[in-house]
């Protein structure tokens, strides 16, 4: 079966993640939450959930799942499993859980999401923040072929809005796939005349395919900050009426846990 690796937030009308067909949100414990996201992407890959898996606090899950492959190697779809303090014991934390999306020699990338946290993030390789202790993977009943074309992300444009090209954004799609894009054509409102089926979007006035999620409404008012020593996304977020999630999606960051002195982020007025 082909892999398509998921590095977008799902929908909220997706019903692997936000429905009773996951456990986790059935019970009162939806995302942002890591074992409900875990458990929705298996349900969006699989389309059922594998006898044995184990249902509970993340740091149960290797040892808990029964029947299933487990191991130390990242695999496509795999589960990796991490430990915070001693199982079974959620006094001293409840681990975390997430899957691997893409693996590019001997690195890996997974997708997550954080309990009370960031509703969704990438992370490259092991993580071992916040005292996480890896424990292995665990393995889906299915060998999955890597596939290149990723899950577009949430499409909330249409042809004819107006949008401003961010000030981070990075290179072209299409015909220049790759090339960087100029300051000089950022931070000005162009016209949307197509959207692609990978979610990119051709802009009428220099008529260049850019990311979707590089752009932002022109509808909506945004406003700059630099960042200073000493900040967090969290910090800027309640300072400005803000949640992480939208910052995180706005500038595009990768990490929620690392922002650079002097960076400049975009922030909705």
């Amino acid at each position: 079966m082909k892999f398509i690796p998921r590095t977008t937030a799902p929908s909220k009308n997706d019903e692997n993640y936000y429905s009773n067909k996951n456990e986790y949100y059935k019970n009162g414990y939806g995302m942002p939450n890591c074992t409900a996201y875990t458990y929705g992407r298996i349900l969006e890959l699989l389309e059922y959930i594998p006898n044995g898996l184990y249902y509970g606090n993340a740091e149960n899950w290797y040892d808990g799942t029964k029947n299933l492959e487990k191991g130390q190697t990242p695999k496509l779809g795999a589960i990796a499993c991490y430990r915070t303090g001693k199982t079974h014991n959620s006094s001293d934390g409840a681990g975390h859980v997430a899957i691997v999306e893409k693996i590019n020699g001997d690195s890996f990338e997974c997708s997550n999401s954080a309990y009370k946290g960031t509703n969704f993030y990438m992370t490259k390789g092991y993580d071992t923040k916040n005292n996480k202790n890896f424990q292995g993977f665990i393995y889906l009943p299915i060998e999955f072929e890597e596939e290149e074309t990723e899950i577009p992300s949430k499409i909330d444009f249409e042809v004819g809005n107006k949008v401003i090209l961010k000030s981070s954004a990075t290179v072209y799609q299409g015909n220049n796939k790759g090339l960087k894009i100029p300051d000089s054509v950022k931070n000005k409102t162009y016209t949307i005349q197509e959207i692609d089926s990978k979610g990119n979007l051709l802009l009428k006035e220099i008529f260049s395919w850019v990311l979707c999620n590089e752009c932002i409404s022109a509808e909506q008012d945004y406003t700059t900050y630099k960042v200073k020593k000493g900040d967090t996304l969290y910090k800027i977020a309640k300072k400005y009426n803000t949640t992480v999630d939208e910052l995180v999606k706005l500038n595009n960051i990768k990490d929620p846990d690392v922002i650079i002195t002097g960076q400049v982020l975009e922030i909705p007025a």
